[in-house]
């Protein structure tokens, strides 16, 4: 593996997959300083993300809060910093998967503030810029807004960067799944349903699903940051392959729940086919993943159920 960027900024380090990243690059030689929206560390009090802040703080990232795009403040920081790599990870999620998102506030925070956070890299000397993309970037509005809604900034980036000769590269994100990923998503529904001894309806059973383990998402991020040296435009679609959720599930309960963490597995019913989406393609496998150390990472997840009570900084 190539030497890592000495100095790394990303955005939204507050999400399962930022959190990753940035532990993911202190862990291969560099300085990490993570942006945060949010006015301080007390704010995300009582919720997942106050877990991983923890867990960002014991990795030795450091935590830089109060610096959301929209209002300019992130570029402000930018301006006044010398880094080696901009990872470009926030947008706004709230409803991503449904139809009710809200493109709006979506475009207020990551696709007005670019031309000012693009302009503040260039005055920094950041020369490299990564953009953590998603699978669904090409759909239309109608299918997708939040997909579509990223593949807006991409669309935007691309010529800003080049404009100012800042190499840039994109992350293409399939379906990432890890330790402490949020809840509400499928591996933790289905640890939840163990515990409870309870059924679980499981909603498009059929559709295919582009598994991405967070270990290997990781490593792609490192392979591309190496690769923008020597190429000005560089793309990774990391994935292990298509599988259907029905199949994700099954492999999920015998890994995790049941070797792993000792639990009967839950009774899995089909749920409603009218979720399934077509999916998109991401192509050949790209990696390959230490089975076992992930699902033993995935694990420790569960051992560790209460966020830290936090002081007000």
């Amino acid at each position: 593996m190539s030497v890592a960027p000495s100095v790394v900024v990303i955005s939204a380090a507050s999400s399962f997959t930022g959190m990753w990243l940035a532990k993911t690059f202190v862990g291969a030689g560099s300085r990490v300083f993570a942006l945060f929206a949010r006015e301080n560390a007390n704010a995300y009090e009582g919720t997942i993300q106050a877990m991983r802040l923890h867990l960002l703080e014991e990795a030795g990232v450091n935590l830089v809060f109060d610096v959301p795009a929209e209002s300019g403040a992130m570029a402000a920081w930018i301006h006044r910093h010398r880094f080696d790599l901009f990872i470009h990870h926030h947008h706004h999620m709230l409803d991503y998967r449904v139809a009710i998102y809200d493109l709006a506030r979506s475009r207020k925070v990551a696709l007005e503030p670019l031309p000012e956070l693009i302009a503040a890299l260039e005055h920094s000397g950041v020369p490299a810029v990564i953009y953590s993309s998603t699978y669904f970037e090409n759909l239309s509005l109608a299918e997708s807004p939040y997909g579509f809604s990223k593949g807006e900034v991409w669309k935007a980036l691309v010529p800003l960067c080049v404009s100012r000769g800042i190499a840039l590269g994109k992350v293409i994100i399939g379906n990432p799944i890890g330790a402490w990923e949020n809840e509400d998503r499928l591996i933790p529904s289905l640890v939840r349903a163990s515990r409870e001894r309870a059924i679980f309806a499981l909603r498009a059973p059929a559709a295919k699903n582009w598994a991405v383990p967070v270990s290997v998402l990781c490593t792609n991020y490192l392979k591309a940051a190496a690769a923008l040296r020597t190429y000005p435009e560089y793309v990774v679609v990391p994935s292990l392959g298509a599988m259907t959720n029905a199949q994700l599930a099954e492999v999920a309960l015998l890994e995790l729940v049941q070797k792993r963490l000792g639990l009967a597995p839950c009774q899995v019913e089909p749920g409603d086919e009218s979720l399934a989406h077509e999916g998109v393609e991401l192509g050949p496998v790209t990696d390959t993943c230490d089975v076992d150390a992930f699902w033993d990472t995935y694990a420790t997840r569960y051992r560790t159920e209460t966020t830290p009570t936090r002081r007000v900084i």
